[in-house]
């Protein structure tokens, strides 16, 4: 799973990332589809070099899911960089959701087996059903 450093305004790094997962999607069709972006969100686990890089439990509160035109773009805070993951439709197997006190668990399965999981507070439940239409969704 590759990540970016996306803290400085990068064309290289921003065109790689338009190739993996497309271009942000406009402000009219977000509007439409009530919004592109998730609430606030917590890494749990992922990849090993991810989480040695986010190794702070204060990075880690805080994380955010974007839709793009051909897949999503995870974005979290590693001391005074922000980190980006590009995660094309085309290799996204899945999403799992596991309800447990009060939170709901989302990961993420990739094609070649790797996992990102994330969690959020149970009432921003509604928002992530609306944000991962079109994605298998299965509870366990």
């Amino acid at each position: 799973m590759e990540h970016y450093n996306v803290s400085y305004n990068d064309p290289e790094v921003e065109r790689r990332i338009r190739q993996r997962c497309g271009p942000p999607i406009g402000l009219w069709r977000s509007i439409r589809s009530g919004g592109t972006g998730s609430p606030r969100l917590h890494l749990v686990d992922g990849p090993e070099d991810l989480l040695t890089r986010v190794y702070r439990q204060e990075d880690r509160r805080f994380c955010n899911l974007e839709r793009r035109t051909s897949g999503w773009l995870f974005r979290c805070r590693c001391l005074l960089e922000t980190l980006a993951i590009p995660l094309p439709d085309r290799e996204l197997v899945g999403v799992q959701l596991v309800e447990r006190a009060g939170r709901c668990t989302y990961h993420f399965i990739l094609l070649n087996g790797e996992r990102l999981s994330l969690s959020a507070a149970a009432e921003h439940r509604r928002a992530m059903v609306r944000l991962l239409q079109g994605i298998p969704v299965t509870t366990a």
